[in-house]
């Protein structure tokens, strides 16, 4: 049975299985550990770091980008600042999520970073009303690492535990 299934023969083929198996578990985990860091964050500009350069490393990417829609011109903080409008042009209007496998990044989302980007997710994000709106932009060098045909749950839980603890700590700052 395992020969059939893995595509292989032996222990090359369960190891292939094994090595399947552990892949489609190390989605879920890695989420997880990131959800786990994100919650333990003793503030906001803690928070910023974990999602800016800990997810990095979490998720084995290359770039990820925390942004929000505003008028002012400069980023601050680790968040970048995008002209309003934005995110719904880059999630083509009214979608949550996008997933490319081969992306031209923006360099207003990515800067400097754009050039390394060759498979994006960027998930919207609300910060609460109309004009709280924000982006997570996951980049990686490595061309497919996104899909169209990807589930989005686990990136999607991600974006919203981000909202949510950015709202707690707006909240806790007023």
């Amino acid at each position: 049975w395992v020969t059939g299934c893995s595509g292989g023969s032996g222990r090359a083929g369960h190891d292939n299985l094994l090595s399947a198996s552990r892949g489609r578990l190390d989605g879920p985990w890695r989420a997880h550990e990131a959800v786990l860091a994100f919650l333990s964050a003793r503030s906001l500009e803690r928070l910023v770091h974990l999602v800016t350069a800990d997810l990095v490393v979490i998720l084995g990417l290359d770039v990820v980008v925390l942004a929000v829609e505003g008028a002012e011109a400069e980023s601050a903080a680790g968040v970048r600042v995008l002209p309003p409008g934005t995110v719904n042009r880059l999630l083509d209007g009214g979608r949550d999520i996008r997933l490319d496998g081969k992306a031209k990044a923006d360099p207003l989302v990515f800067g400097g970073m754009e050039s390394l980007v060759r498979s994006q997710a960027l998930i919207r994000l609300g910060f609460g009303g109309k004009e709280s709106t924000g982006l997570l932009a996951l980049g990686s060098r490595e061309e497919g690492k996104f899909h169209a045909r990807q589930g989005k749950e686990l990136l999607t839980f991600l974006a919203r535990v981000v909202e949510c603890c950015v709202r707690s700590w707006l909240g806790c700052l007023q």
